[in-house]
């Protein structure tokens, strides 16, 4: 028999009274997601609500004939699976499968099709959704967690792009007469599918690309040829100088001398050659070459010179060239740096 007016009045009226259940149960899967998304680096952005008095007095009106009046009024439980909804939005398609294990992995599961479902059909609704419980580890580990015994959350796992079509799909599915979209509605629903599969191609591959620049900008340079090499393409000429002595003194005055680090150096700016020259000259004095490394020196000097310094009391044997300008005439410059204009320049 289908619920009269009166009973699912009742029940709205109780759903009223225990709605901060759900939206406890809805902020702590949420929260518990959110953790372990950052730490599996899947990018993402979380929203969570409890069902809105409205859409559930809607929801019992729609689904009356199917819905258990007792049942429901001893527990929800089971019976509305989303009055508590955590919705997981990704940036990419390859991260829902990674995500949904991630939800199966955290909380509890029902079994049955109800509990588990993949909307992924082409120019459909796309999403995974999970309606997950906590753990009875969970519920009796933490007293706070006591009253959500009973509760589930509907986890909805959807790209950006998707969401975007699901919501405009649904506002034609729920909130025009016939729940049907027109000529019109079809058509621009088509065009916009396409146009979202094109946005979720296009994003995969911004990311991979970012990823992968990333990971090269993160890359750990590993000797002095790594050095010379890097140093060259960005200059876009052959470099001279002794780069296993400059090499020594950024690796140990760096805590990771990776690309990105290289790249920060205040060493690529005409301004900054300039300076280094500068330096350099006055270090060198007539009688000594300066060489492309020696003005890279004589540009970090302001800021790491006295690490400079200690890295050079450590080398060992005959010093060379490089290894006196550094630890000898670098050294012996404390007066303040000329102008400009002070110093012939070559």
């Amino acid at each position: 028999m289908p619920l009269s007016d009166v009973q699912i009045g009742a029940l709205v009226e109780k759903y009223e009274r225990e709605r901060d259940r759900y939206e406890k149960m809805a902020s702590t899967v949420a929260r518990w997601l959110g953790a372990q998304l950052r730490s599996s680096v899947v990018r993402h952005l979380l929203t969570f609500r409890s069902k809105d008095t409205q859409s559930l007095r809607a929801k019992l009106q729609q689904e009356s004939g199917t819905l258990d009046f007792h049942m429901l009024e001893r527990e929800f439980g089971t019976s509305i699976l989303d009055l508590a909804g955590v919705r997981v939005l990704l940036y990419r398609d390859c991260d829902l499968e990674r995500a949904a294990a991630l939800v199966e992995q955290l909380f509890r599961l029902e079994a049955g099709d109800r509990f588990r479902k993949d909307f992924l059909a082409p120019g459909e609704y796309r999403a995974l959704h999970r309606v997950v419980a906590l753990s009875s580890h969970d519920l009796e580990g933490d007293s706070l967690l006591s009253n959500l015994q009973g509760v589930v959350c509907e986890v909805q796992v959807v790209t950006l792009a998707n969401h975007i079509w699901n919501e405009l799909e649904h506002d034609i599915r729920y909130k025009t007469r016939n729940g049907e979209p027109d000529e019109t509605q079809g058509r621009l629903l088509g065009a916009l599918r396409g146009q979202v599969d094109a946005l979720n191609g296009t994003v995969t591959q911004l990311m991979e690309a970012t990823d992968a620049c990333v990971a090269k900008n993160t890359q750990i340079i590993g000797g002095p040829d790594d050095l010379r090499r890097l140093m060259e393409d960005r200059v876009k000429r052959s470099l001279h100088g002794d780069f296993g002595k400059l090499f020594d003194l950024l690796d140990k005055t760096h805590e990771v001398l990776t690309r990105a680090v290289l790249d920060n150096l205040p060493i690529w700016t005409q301004v900054d050659r300039e300076r280094g020259v500068r330096l350099a000259h006055r270090a060198t004095g007539s009688h000594m070459v300066v060489d492309d490394v020696m003005v890279v020196v004589g540009s970090l000097w302001g800021t790491f010179g006295e690490s400079f310094l200690e890295v050079a009391r450590s080398w060992r044997g005959r010093r060379g060239a490089f290894a006196t300008f550094v630890a000898k005439r670098l050294a012996a410059l404390n007066a303040p740096e000329e102008r400009p204009g002070d110093v012939d320049e070559p």
